[in-house]
């Protein structure tokens, strides 16, 4: 379907790190993986993925999560 590419930071102490954030949707069953995460303190993002999909207005791809 489609491939996303972005830039963002990632702060270490007080250095920000220019890091690559990529995105890929194929067609089927929606599912989220995280790839390429250093710490544990991260795993949480998945939950904060979904409540920003949901609260931008629009809908997790094949209804609900």
């Amino acid at each position: 379907m489609g491939y996303a590419s972005t830039r963002s930071l990632a702060l270490i102490g007080l250095s920000a790190h220019v890091i690559d954030i990529q995105a890929h949707a194929v067609p089927g069953d929606a599912e989220l993986y995280l790839v390429g995460l250093p710490e544990t303190s991260v795993g949480p993002a998945r939950a904060r993925i979904w409540a920003a999909i949901l609260n931008s207005g629009t809908s997790w791809p094949g209804g609900s999560r």
